[in-house]
């Protein structure tokens, strides 16, 4: 009996993290939202320790003691070796980071507290849910994941049709980018950041809708996929993230070619071609695009306008620096320090990049090489060991997501580096009910 509670906690607290995340995401970006703070006087217990770090090491501190009673059984022998090759380079080129790494002025955080938020805790959280649950306890999580973003989602077009919210809505360009807000400048400065937070949903409900309908079986749970792929798939849309669009674009056309018969992919990809035809006619007279193909200029840099120069700086950060990198969270001051003897020209402080703007070259320059080869382990290893089968479709969400990471980074807050952490864990333990086009 006790054996029983304690295996359905440990589910429950993988069920609840997708609220804990966004719970945490509103109180960072909002410290006087909720209504107990004018209450509080003085710092409180948040200002100090991040809400997503304490659920974590509850998991953890559960976890233990439940392993060492006998209460929890933990299979460590279904972790990956690819996943395995890849904790270990990210926890030794952190390691390094923390002894070898000079600092980098100004410190925007300090490099512990970012290794133990976006590397060691969702490491950790990974490793307990995969050595703790199964393809059928982890589907409560998916949907749980599912639901939260659709509450996420509301939230953002509430607050898109009303600005009721603290924060901006939209940036210059007119995108969506609530609730993001880059504490360097306290402006808002990321409909990337917005996307990269709805796009696995859009990208699981989809498959979920696709195998309902190839099945031609109604289940309630249709409902649910569709209601999520309409709000995460318009929270996408008004980001005007053409990263995103692609990445989606890939997604869905990889999909439908591993669970359609051929005949009917290519009429699916006639379909998917004239929607994206669509979506270009409607883009093409926003600002967004204008000041992409130069036909309105701007008085400032800005991330549209010089991924060149982005790309140029990470260059010369992987040649100048190839084993360290810049550091933890360096990346912006690097840029802010060197840019004018590497580039050539100057920059406004108020535009220097977060990050380098590329999946992997994140890694690269902010944990250097051995970052860089962890993730390319584990990314490497999901495909090869997988080969795109429909009956993953969380193998699809990170082929979006490296659509969209060759030109922006999916991996540089707490919250989106959970996001991505949750997405492998669904890979590996997320199965649904037909494994080929054969089977259809």
């Amino acid at each position: 009996m006790i054996k029983n509670w304690a295996t359905f906690i440990n589910k429950l607290l993988f069920y609840l993290s997708p609220w804990v995340i966004l719970f945490s995401l509103y109180r960072h970006n909002f410290q006087q939202f909720f209504p107990y703070d004018p209450i509080l006087k003085g710092p409180q217990f948040f200002d100090f320790f991040a809400v997503m770090d304490g659920y974590i090491l509850i998991m953890i501190v559960f976890f233990t003691a439940g392993v060492l009673s006998g209460l929890i059984k933990a299979n460590f022998k279904k972790i990956p070796v690819e996943l395995w090759i890849a904790a270990l380079l990210l926890l030794g080129a952190g390691i390094l980071q923390i002894y070898f790494q000079p600092p980098i002025e100004p410190i925007l955080s300090t490099p512990f507290e970012y290794f133990k938020q976006l590397i060691i805790y969702p490491l950790v959280f990974v490793f307990i849910g995969m050595t703790t649950l199964n393809k059928n306890s982890v589907k409560p999580f998916v949907y749980s994941y599912l639901a939260m973003v659709c509450v996420f989602s509301i939230g953002s077009l509430f607050q898109f049709f009303t600005n009721h919210f603290p924060g901006a809505t939209l940036d210059f360009t007119g995108r969506l980018v609530w609730p993001f807000i880059d504490f360097l400048t306290l402006d808002v400065a990321s409909a990337n950041w917005t996307a990269f937070f709805a796009v696995p949903a859009v990208v699981i409900s989809f498959a979920g809708i696709i195998k309902m309908l190839l099945q031609k079986k109604f289940h309630p749970k249709i409902i649910f996929f569709g209601l999520t792929f309409i709000l995460s798939g318009t929270i996408v849309y008004l980001t005007q993230s053409y990263g995103a669009y692609a990445g989606l674009f890939i997604a869905f056309a990889l999909y439908l070619y591993k669970a359609l018969p051929i005949k009917k992919f290519f009429a699916a990809l006639v379909i998917l071609l004239l929607l994206g035809g669509g979506m270009y006619m409607v883009q093409k007279n926003s600002y967004k695009f204008k000041l992409m193909e130069g036909s309105v200029t701007t008085r400032f840099d800005n991330s549209v306008t010089s991924r060149g120069d982005i790309m140029k700086m990470n260059l010369h950060i992987i040649t100048t620096n190839t084993w360290l990198g810049v550091g933890f969270n360096q990346y912006q001051s690097y840029f802010a320090k060197n840019h004018e003897e590497v580039l050539g020209h100057k920059y406004g402080e108020e535009n220097y990049p977060p990050h380098a703007h590329n999946f992997f070259l994140s890694f690269w320059t902010t944990m250097g090489v051995f970052g860089f080869l962890g993730i390319l382990t584990l990314i490497i290893g999901l495909f090869v060991r997988y080969r795109l089968n429909p009956s993953l479709p969380a193998q699809f969400v990170i082929a979006a997501v490296m659509t969209h990471g060759l030109i922006d980074s999916f991996y540089w807050t707490r919250e989106i580096a959970y996001t991505f952490w949750i997405i492998i864990l669904f890979v590996y333990l997320y199965k649904d009910s037909y494994s080929s086009r054969d089977e259809l």
